[in-house]
């Protein structure tokens, strides 16, 4: 028999998730000017770094740089370029830059500032938040100068349901804060520990909640924003944001998922839905990617329709690099033999946990058994392990939440994040596995040396594609270009997307011109050029170097 845990629970498993990303040094080739849309940027000096400085009133820390030797009369924090290596590279290792200057401002006009210099000067900027993304959208491609939010994170109110909070505000405290006041934010990621609102906003993130809480673009009610000439947006942000405000061109979803390609956001309003009262969480194993297709289409339309919260997947490759990498700090659900198949039945290559938040126990209850009754008859499972307390919830979600890094501590990872048709997912990784058995011959690898491991949202059709060269750590370019061209094609073909929610950054953003008509990029130049137009804000990413036409 299945139990949903207590009220007094609930809180406890909604925001306990950690995060699992860490730190590491990677050096890569680095071009020597920066890559822009527009003129050429220059590179910030010496003077650039006190005049910064000057405008957030010299405050101690809010300057970090190697461009100044300390001589006891600046507040400046003189520091070796190591040290500035937590915003030059991101988390994945595969993405570095060379900023030699990284400001922190601690409100919005300390960022008006900072804005209205660059754009004077011509300094290109690189907006970063907790700097966990997977496409290189938050470092620099060279030496621009790095705007940290990490020192505005205030949380200012949260009335009637409705978060306002500074950008820098982590996920995790955002969460924290909500669910003393009953409600719960609605993006969850499993780098909520160090990942910020505001760059959650500005990538729209997607998560694991999104198909029952809908997307960023749904819930974020109001910004306040700094565009790429220093000068202050309020798009509906307010002491008492509102629900609903028809008055004009609602703005705000030109920043959310612009990657800060168009400007800063320094404030959010967010929508919090009531904390669910009961929660109920199951994890499942298949033989097949039809039969856990079969599961959701029970889930979603005959069986846990109102309550159902999450729906992810994961093949038993990804959990077999799980054990192999965490099996110190991660139990799985589920034992599975060396060859990542449950033990006793050959035919389990698939996991699904699925989460369920209502607001009736016993209904839930109810509901949830019904479902694996079902389920059971129809042999659409093999095995399934059902939560029996917060504990047991938590190890749930680590083992999905650790997938990633368990992924990259195996080797270099090609990443691809898509969104399909879900079935299609079955062909879709069926043709890119046979795309990895015909390598061209001038790669340094086989197929045996790769391994395409799949999990993700299958609810909302986000496939987490990831080929991983085992014991290779080193991206091969020849490997890159053959593995991308075949996602590129195979997602096209079937309708899909090639950023379901990771987005473009400087890793996809050379791929949109084959996605979009000439039409709509020269309407997203217009926009930037509107919002943007020395090209100062991110350069190189997000959209496509025009000289690529």
């Amino acid at each position: 028999m299945c139990r949903v845990l207590t009220t007094q629970t609930v809180c406890s498993i909604i925001v306990t998730r950690p995060s699992l990303f860490g730190r590491s040094s990677f050096k890569r080739p680095i071009s020597s000017t920066v890559v822009s849309n527009s003129s050429e940027l220059g590179s910030p000096t010496a003077n650039d770094a006190r005049q910064l400085l000057l405008r957030m009133n010299s405050r101690p820390g809010s300057v970090l740089t190697t461009l100044m030797q300390d001589n006891g009369t600046t507040t400046a924090t003189t520091i070796s370029s190591q040290s500035l290596d937590k915003y030059n590279i991101d988390w994945t290792k595969k993405y570095r830059g060379q900023s030699s200057l990284v400001v922190r401002p601690n409100s919005t006009q300390e960022v008006a500032a900072i804005l209205r210099y660059c754009y004077e000067h011509r300094l290109p900027v690189v907006p970063q938040g907790g700097n966990t993304g997977l496409v290189g959208g938050s470092v620099p491609l060279d030496r621009e100068i790095v705007v940290s939010l990490e020192k505005m994170n205030t949380i200012h109110n949260l009335q009637d349901n409705i978060l306002q909070a500074d950008a820098g505000c982590i996920l995790q405290d955002l969460q924290d804060n909500a669910c003393q006041h009953r409600c719960l934010v609605p993006v969850d990621l499993g780098a909520k520990g160090t990942c910020q609102i505001g760059g959650n906003i500005s990538t729209n993130a997607g998560g694991v909640y999104y198909f029952r809480y809908g997307s960023l673009h749904a819930n974020c009610l109001g910004l306040e924003v700094v565009d790429g000439t220093g000068q202050i947006l309020n798009l509906s942000y307010s002491p008492r944001p509102h629900l609903k405000d028809n008055t004009g061109y609602d703005l705000k979803h030109l920043f959310i998922g612009a990657e800060g390609t168009l400007g800063i956001i320094t404030k959010v309003a967010l929508w919090c839905p009531p904390l669910p009262t009961s929660v109920g969480a199951v994890w499942v194993t298949c033989s097949s990617l039809q039969d856990v297709l079969g599961i959701l289409a029970l889930a979603k339309t005959q069986y846990l329709t109102e309550i159902l919260a999450a729906f992810e997947f994961m093949d038993h490759k990804v959990l077999r690099l799980v054990r192999a990498t965490h099996a110190t700090s991660v139990k799985l659900p589920v034992d599975i033999d060396c060859e990542g198949n449950h033990r006793g039945n050959d035919h389990a290559k698939y996991s699904i946990l699925i989460e369920t938040h209502g607001s009736n126990e016993e209904h839930d209850q109810d509901k949830l058994s019904a479902f694996l009754e079902h389920i059971m008859e129809r042999n659409l499972v093999v095995d399934g392990v059902v939560a029996q307390n917060v504990g047991q919830v938590e190890e749930f979600w680590k083992v999905r939440d650790i997938c990633n890094p368990s992924a990259a501590a195996t080797g270099f990872v090609y990443k691809y994040d898509v969104s399909l048709p879900v079935d299609d997912f079955d062909n879709f990784i069926a043709e890119i596995k046979s795309k990895l058995n015909s390598l061209p011959l001038n790669t340094q690898y086989t197929a045996d040396d790769l391994q395409c491991v799949n999990w993700g949202h299958i609810i909302d059709g986000n496939l987490h594609c990831n080929i991983v060269s085992v014991g290779k750590f080193d991206r091969d370019p020849l490997l890159t270009e053959y593995v991308e061209k075949c996602i590129l094609q195979a997602v096209t073909k079937r309708n899909g997307s090639i950023s379901a929610e990771h987005g473009l950054g400087q890793y996809k953003n050379k791929y949109m011109n084959q996605i979009k008509d000439r039409t709509t990029l020269q309407t997203m130049r217009r926009m930037k050029k509107l919002f943007d137009p020395a090209g100062i804000m991110n350069p190189g990413k997000y959209l496509p170097n025009e000289k690529e036409n």
